[in-house]
């Protein structure tokens, strides 16, 4: 079936060598549409109210990507007593994961250093070393929470007072979940295996930061109300913030181009779209994404149908393409020359020491191809082109009704879309990452045009 997007998968090679692994891989893999996850939640009520991992599988789907997904949630439940919960650890062993995500009780990451280490910290290590025992491919994502909406009385007046308030308490819960994800952030905290003895830390983790989306949405839009009346839990707009985020977070998509607005208006599920784009997606390496293997590529169409192919993956030691067509190649960068345009499906294999990840992208090796109706000539012009902010449709000839405008990505996601246009439009492209997109034109009467866009 065509695929429209990137696909990933995270592997582990086994006891026979790279060229082995990569024909097993082509000769039995299914091809999907978009890119596929499969992902663990551990955690308690807040990833299971409102149904969390389901809301996020909604919104990949939406953008055209599958998240396979099981959780183990009990209410109220730490990551200590997880670690010691023999149906968790059936979770775990029951799946080669690509990412497990390992959410503390809300409380959890606010205890003070030493109940800290000895609990919290302490226990996330001992779960990274479970979910490692299973599958040394699969990827330990942290699931940042949030200070209460007016912090935890409980903690007020005593030597420990900083969950007193919710920016108290937000602050230390960033930067636990930080902590747990890069051990570096020990030492910011006054901790070394010197003076905790024997310290062994957490394996290098990413960070989905759920709890910042949540802190820049309260300040910009105060009327998004983030909390149930308990001043704790989400709301479905919380959830929904989480669900963006975590897209994000194991997806590495823009988040801003959802188009699935859950239960929410329009211009709330926008602006929060828009918080998990600015704190979460262009902050990637303060969250520490793509921290381990990670198959990624970039392309550009030259003469003809030769495109010119650059591996991008990090912590690969090398690389596999499959061009869609029967051809090959073990370069790292490398050129391909199609026999006749059209769509193909290109897949880079790459490779670690021990593990290997898939990407899938469709190409269309003549996308500026335009199909004549009747034969009837194109009534339709795109300027300028390349272009920076602003691309313009012009009817080259008189056109009365209205028409419908659309642009998609190089991975096939609609990014825009005007079903009801009329005469010239100006559509601001601003926001666009640079690279290549495509405009298609449609009349009430069928005819389509198709055009190929550079944003600069």
């Amino acid at each position: 079936m065509p695929v429209s997007g990137r696909y990933h998968h995270n592997t582990k090679i086994m006891r026979f060598g790279i060229l082995a692994f990569v024909f097993s891989l082509i000769v039995s893999s299914v091809t999907f549409a978009g890119k596929k996850m499969k992902v663990l939640f551990i955690g308690n009520s807040y990833t299971y109210v409102n149904n969390l991992p389901q809301v996020t599988a909604d919104i990949a789907a939406s953008m055209g990507d599958t998240l396979v997904f099981d959780s183990y949630t009990p209410g109220g439940y730490t990551l200590d007593q997880h670690n010691n919960d023999p149906l968790c650890l059936q979770k775990i062993n029951s799946a080669e994961w690509d990412y497990v995500i390992l959410q503390e009780q809300s409380l959890g990451a606010a205890e003070d250093p030493s109940n800290f280490f000895v609990g919290s910290y302490y226990a996330a290590r001992g779960l990274d070393q479970k979910i490692a025992a299973n599958d040394s491919c699969t990827k330990v994502l942290f699931y940042m929470t949030w200070g209460y909406k007016n912090g935890e009385p409980s903690f007020c007046g005593t030597s420990w007072p900083y969950p007193c308030t919710y920016e108290g308490m937000d602050s230390l819960v960033n930067l636990r979940y930080r902590a747990y994800a890069d051990s570096a952030v020990m030492a910011v905290m006054g901790y070394s295996a010197a003076t905790v003895g024997g310290f062994v830390p957490v394996r290098q983790a990413e960070v989905s930061p759920v709890g910042a989306v949540r802190h820049y949405i309260r300040h910009q839009y105060p009327s998004i109300e983030l909390y149930q009346t308990d001043g704790s839990h989400p709301t479905e707009a919380g959830t929904y913030a989480a669900g963006c985020t975590f897209y994000a977070a194991l997806f590495h998509k823009d988040p801003a181009l959802i188009p699935y607005n859950y239960t929410l208006s329009a211009a709330d599920a926008g602006n929060i779209r828009n918080a998990a784009n600015l704190v979460a997606y262009d902050s990637m390496p303060q969250w520490h994404w793509n921290i381990g293997l990670h198959a990624d590529f970039n392309y550009t169409v030259g003469v003809g149908d030769t495109l010119s192919f650059s591996n991008t993956s990090t912590a690969a030691v090398a690389g596999v393409w499959d061009f869609g067509d029967g051809g090959m190649s073990m370069s790292w960068n490398t050129t391909h020359v199609y026999a006749t345009g059209g769509i193909y499906i290109v897949r880079l294999i790459a490779f670690s020491l021990s593990c290997a990840d898939t990407t899938y992208v469709t190409i269309n090796t003549n996308p500026t191809a335009v199909e004549n109706i009747g034969g009837v000539h194109p009534m339709f012009a795109i300027y300028p082109n390349p272009a920076n902010d602003m691309v313009n449709v012009h009817a080259v000839k008189p056109y009365s009704g209205s028409y419908q405008v659309s642009i998609a990505n190089t991975l096939g996601q609609r990014v825009y879309l005007n079903e009801h246009a009329t005469n010239d439009q100006q559509i601001n492209i601003s926001n666009f990452a640079p690279g290549i997109y495509f405009i298609k034109v449609k009349t009430n009467d069928n005819i389509v045009r198709e055009f190929k866009l550079l944003k600069q």
